[in-house]
């Protein structure tokens, strides 16, 4: 916790040594309340929350964040009335004929928490680094499928090589050419682009940061395309076009996969997707994969949808005994969406992250679109 930025020594060396003298902290309330509050003041107690180090406590980061001023408070007017010799709110009860505590209310706010990539911009405000997770994992699907390279493969690929990466802007620094191009533009933009393999700096210049430019924004996930400069020690990437995940998604989309599987999704499920399709018209087509199966009887015929055995007989007993053939089926139906950021949310409420694909590749399912099946 010393590593937190705003926090400090004292207020870590007084929480712990507290800690191993009365025992574990019940919630955000108690340890203010057991910590002088000249030690851990209200600015420190934000950090430790950004940071994650309430989280044991069971409540979200909005809502100890909510909770900062009256936990604060509380514990002020605790240690005033220990100077006065008055009870503390998790002391005993009191005796017959003794004062009476005033309780505090301890319950949080019923907050949702703050966004996945807000929490993991303040870890990284107040550690220096990401802790819980990455910015990027979020979005790995989406830079795997629209991203042609990698940063750490640009020095192998050699000088004006033209690239593909995306990734997460990071420090920007604006300046201006000292004579405007053809078109009036002088000023321009340096900044680092991260993806998991490593980190790039990128120039983009007065013409196209003239386009482009409102777009570059620290923390901003982007896909860039450019070449590369390997004039330098290290290579760096001359953009000549940016792009937000959400116009890369647009853009590169060729095709949506929707899955169903049998035995799982009922009729209402697929009217659910079929409707939530249809408020993101556009021009992608979708795809319908069905995970289904095929029943065999104990000679070994296929049985078909009404149960019967495909040689023409029908086999109770065979029917009973069946084994499964597992089927995939391919149905291009005649929805064409538009790929974006809020449809794959929808599509993730009603069928998980696993349910669907936006597809970049141009490769047909196998029969063109028509029912076909993969055996398992």
């Amino acid at each position: 916790m010393g590593a937190i930025r705003g926090v400090g020594d004292a207020p870590v060396r007084a929480i712990m040594e507290e800690r191993q003298k009365n025992g574990p902290y019940k919630n955000i309330f108690d340890l203010c309340e057991r910590i002088d509050p000249k030690v851990l003041q209200k600015g420190s107690l934000e950090m430790l929350i950004k940071a994650g180090a309430l989280d044991c406590f069971g409540a979200n980061r909005a809502q100890h964040l909510a909770a900062v001023d009256r936990a604060t408070q509380a514990a002020a007017n605790r240690f005033r009335d220990k100077a006065k010799g008055q009870r503390n709110l998790f002391d005993a009860p009191p005796k017959a004929g003794t004062e009476k505590v005033v309780e505090l209310d301890v319950v949080l706010p019923p907050l949702d928490d703050i966004p996945h990539s807000q929490k993991l911009n303040l870890e990284k405000e107040v550690l220096g680094f990401y802790l819980t997770s990455h910015p990027l994992t979020e979005f790995a699907p989406q830079l795997t499928a629209y991203s042609q390279n990698q940063i750490r493969d640009l020095r192998e690929m050699g000088d004006g090589k033209d690239v593909v990466i995306g990734g997460l802007i990071g420090a920007i620094k604006p300046a201006a050419t000292k004579k405007p191009s053809r078109n009036g533009n002088s000023r321009y933009v340096n900044f680092d682009l991260e993806d998991a393999t490593g980190v790039v700096r990128c120039i983009m210049w007065p013409d196209d940061f003239a386009t482009h430019g409102e777009k570059i924004k620290k923390d901003a996930i982007v896909l860039i395309r450019g070449r590369i400069d390997s004039k330098g020690r290290e290579p760096n990437i001359i953009i000549n076009k940016l792009m937000t995940l959400e116009q890369a998604e647009k853009e590169f989309t060729k095709r949506l996969l929707v899955k169903f599987r049998r035995g799982f999704h009922t009729v209402a499920d697929m009217k659910r997707v079929r409707d939530t399709l249809l408020r993101f018209p556009g021009k992608t087509p979708v795809v319908v994969v069905i995970d289904t199966w095929a029943e065999a009887g104990s000679n070994g015929h296929t049985a078909n949808g009404n149960g019967h055995a495909e040689n023409g007989h029908a086999n109770g007993t065979d029917i009973g005994t069946a084994q499964r053939t597992a089927l995939k089926c391919y149905l291009t139906v005649p929805n064409v969406i538009s790929a974006g950021a809020d449809l794959r949310r929808e599509l993730t409420t009603l069928l998980g992250t696993d349910g669907f694909r936006f597809e970049s590749g141009s490769a047909s399912p196998p029969g063109n679109g028509s029912s076909s099946s993969d055996h398992g």
